[in-house]
């Protein structure tokens, strides 16, 4: 099956849900005999939809989504249990003798020789599935955290480019069920975020068919009838490319796959990844990220000091803010540990994260960007300024620095109008210099560390 092909057929999955499917590059259905009842789809709105771009081009993201500013999700699976180099590749890297060090600096067949044996020979990626425990791990108060810090939505990580599954499957016996931790991932998640009141995602990052490429190497380097080039194991890493029919089975067996997942956990979001924008847009777009000097899965190398953690929390706040103002929203990407827990460096600035939004997340949540919304200002940024919009509100979120003569530009106001700083209700003095606002005086103490809002009503801008 072409990539065009399998995104078709991805579109109609998520119209079958009836929620979002976020993904890129529209494409054709042509080449691929979709299921009988895709020309006639009921969406969660009660439209029905066809086959064709449209009908699809009527389909309007629900207002969860529309308001949102940050969800979370994880990468977790065998992967964990080596916590080294480009973690979520590892699988991939593993069976790469000449592929030297990776962008981390890590060389993972040098270590993985080292560690736990030649991988060709002696201990495969399937050997990790056993030591994915999940002992430790705790669906509720995961939820618990993710609500109390303001995520607007989360969930797991469904399947990596591993191909392993981390629910409880009937497509393939390689999931996290029946073997490894034997829990169902994604099930407990569902429920324990469904709880919080919080809308429940999943991510597949196999989309497009990555399992084809990702044990490649495996394949070039084993032994006829060892590890990756056994029959036994060709569930998880996928037949050889020349078996006739090959790579069409895999990507019906990952559209079986999601629709396992949409008809047992009914999903609000299924994410297939994607990039990100350098100007606002007036569509909801969203990208993922990691926690700032973290990578996308665990990585046991990593440790952080207080002073570090409060930078990465700056940083992240920063990147939010700036997508919000572009009409992004982030999802960021956690990377626990093989028996479920999470690093107390990415709890750390998880909860600063938190401590911030639970002052300024008003700036940020079901706010439109500046030049796309009434009245304001028509620009989202001045210099290290970004503008939202909400209602009568504008507010002007300063990134970098702020202090006494702090400069608001190309915005004028009635005399008399007034300025807050949200997280504080003291009077803030300010006074007009040609085109720009000029604050005299802050809050004491400053309610925040880093990027400060201020709050200010539409109908007291000059035009």
């Amino acid at each position: 099956m072409k990539k065009k092909e399998l995104f078709f057929l991805l579109i109609c999955i998520f119209l079958m849900a009836g929620n979002i499917l976020v993904c890129q590059e529209p494409v054709s259905r042509e080449g691929y005999n979709l299921p009988a009842n895709v020309n006639n789809i009921a969406g969660s709105n009660g439209k029905k939809y066809r086959a064709d771009w449209e009908s699809l081009s009527q389909w309007e993201s629900p207002d969860w989504f529309e308001d949102a500013v940050f969800g979370i999700y994880w990468h977790w699976g065998p992967y964990s249990v080596a916590g080294y180099g480009y973690c979520c590749w590892y699988g991939n890297s593993m069976y790469s003798p000449d592929q030297g060090p990776d962008y981390t600096g890590s060389d993972c067949y040098k270590h993985h020789v080292e560690t736990w044996g030649d991988p060709f020979t002696e201990f495969g990626y399937k050997d990790f599935i056993p030591m994915l425990t999940a002992e430790k791990w705790e669906p509720e108060k995961w939820a618990e955290l993710f609500d109390d810090i303001g995520a607007d939505f989360a969930g797991p990580c469904a399947e990596h480019h591993d191909g392993f599954s981390m629910w409880d499957s009937d497509v393939t016996i390689w999931n996290s069920k029946k073997m490894g931790p034997h829990r169902d991932i994604v099930g407990e998640t569902a429920e324990a975020v469904k709880a919080h009141g919080m809308p429940f995602i999943v991510t597949f990052h196999n989309n497009g068919c990555n399992n084809w490429v990702y044990f490649e190497p495996g394949r070039e380097g084993c032994p006829d009838g060892v590890d990756v080039n056994n029959p036994d194991y060709f569930g998880l890493y996928g037949e050889p490319h020349d078996s006739p029919g090959a790579h069409g089975r895999m990507c019906l067996e990952f559209y079986n796959k999601t629709m396992e997942v949409i008809d047992k956990y009914d999903p609000q979001m299924i994410w297939l990844e994607g990039g990100g924008k350098e100007e606002p847009d007036r569509n909801k777009w969203q990208t993922d990220i990691p926690l700032p000097g973290c990578t996308w899965a665990y990585q046991s190398k990593i440790q952080m000091s207080d002073e570090e953690i409060e930078r990465g929390a700056d940083r992240l706040v920063d990147n939010i803010v700036d997508r919000t103002s572009k009409n992004g929203v982030t999802l960021l990407s956690l990377g626990p540990r093989a028996d479920g827990t999470i690093p107390d460096y990415q709890v750390k600035m998880l909860t600063k994260l938190g401590d911030w939004m639970k002052i300024n997340k008003e700036a940020l949540h079901g706010t439109t960007p500046a030049p796309f919304a009434d009245g304001g200002v028509d620009t989202w940024k001045a210099g290290n300024i970004r503008f939202t919009e909400k209602g009568d509100w504008l507010y002007a979120i300063e990134l970098k620095e702020i202090n006494k003569g702090f400069v608001i530009p190309g915005l004028k106001l009635s005399r008399g109008s007034k300025i807050q700083m949200l997280g504080s209700f003291q009077k803030i003095r300010w006074h007009q210099d040609g085109n720009d606002i000029i604050i005299d005086n802050l809050p004491e103490p400053i309610p925040c560390d880093y990027a400060w809002s201020f709050k200010i009503s539409k109908k007291n801008i000059v035009n």
